[in-house]
């Protein structure tokens, strides 16, 4: 009866053990199709600040256009000083739009228009996967066919950053540029919250710029 009980309890294991290992992740990669990198809702905001520099940086969701069918969420950025009030945000006039296309986080800007009879209209310039998700540790791609010198690295999946925020597990990104060697941009983008910090490197140095506040609407 007792090697009975035991030879159950072995099977048990090993079976506990089998579903665990088929139903695990690849831990290479992180993410399935569908899942949200940055979380667009209207109303959504970021914060930042950057070391050395008395400025604050807010990205919000401003707007919803149908292009093609699909919807896009502008993404548009403001720079006050510290120490002042949100009254004081200005445009940066740096208009990004993103959508979640067959899975996929896609980015665009608005094409200028060709002559002030059609400035009234809006029309997507070229769209790219900037910020590929699933992602793969080790890939490199280029996120848009039509940028033959920016390439993307997936560096890590699950990085721990602390800011002022709070603390979070990201998905490391890094771009670099075939055209300048001394340069490369690295973010940390937690899924379902979005960009919590990013490293800019140059010839002139390096500089850091951190989620200190942020702001999620359910959508």
């Amino acid at each position: 009866m007792k090697n009975r009980a035991l030879a159950a309890l072995s099977l048990l294991v090993i079976l506990t053990l089998g579903l665990s290992i088929a139903h695990a992740e690849d831990p290479k990669t992180r993410g399935k199709a569908g899942d949200t990198l940055t979380p667009l809702a209207m109303g959504n905001t970021w914060v930042y600040a950057s070391d050395g520099e008395d400025l604050v940086t807010t990205d919000r969701i401003e707007g919803v256009v149908l292009f093609d069918g699909q919807p896009w969420h502008l993404l548009r950025s403001y720079e006050r000083e510290k120490g002042q009030p949100v009254e004081a945000n200005e445009s940066l006039e740096m208009d990004l739009w993103l959508a979640h296309i067959d899975g996929h986080e896609c980015d665009a800007f608005i094409e200028p228009a060709d002559s002030e009879e059609e400035s009234t209209g809006l029309k997507l310039g070229a769209v790219s996967t900037y910020y590929r998700y699933p992602a793969t540790a080790g890939e490199t791609y280029k996120p848009s066919k039509d940028d033959a010198v920016t390439v993307m690295t997936v560096v890590a999946l699950n990085e721990k950053v602390k800011t002022k925020a709070g603390e979070f597990d990201c998905v490391v990104y890094k771009e670099t540029s075939t055209e300048e060697p001394d340069f490369s941009f690295t973010s940390y983008v937690a899924p379902g919250i979005g960009i919590v910090k990013q490293i800019t490197t140059d010839a002139e140095g390096t500089y850091t710029a951190e989620l200190i506040s942020y702001t999620l609407v359910e959508d």
